[in-house]
């Protein structure tokens, strides 16, 4: 596995040696509104939750509005929002 933009190998990494009972914890934090959550879940878990599972210990935040609906002229999203979507993310 490399980062993209500096090619950084991290392939090499490895369980601490001298502690090897210990793994990263990693925090994956969403907030604002879950707009089109059901498209985007499959590329969030294989993209970023999948990958940082291969260091440690995963919990997911989420800090939500409870927005039935959307209408923002200045970006042309207008729609009903589904009000049970964040429940996708699986959050801790």
């Amino acid at each position: 596995m490399r980062f993209p933009k500096d090619g950084k190998d991290l392939s090499g990494l490895k369980v601490n040696r001298k502690f090897p009972h210990y793994s990263m914890r990693i925090a994956v934090c969403f907030r604002s509104i879950s707009w089109w959550l059901s498209y985007t879940i499959a590329s969030i878990r294989n993209n970023v939750l999948a990958p940082a599972r291969k260091f440690g210990e995963v919990k997911i935040f989420t800090h939500f509005f409870d927005q039935g609906e959307i209408n923002n002229p200045r970006t042309g999203e207008i729609g009903s929002l589904d009000p049970q979507e964040y429940r996708l993310l699986e959050s801790d």
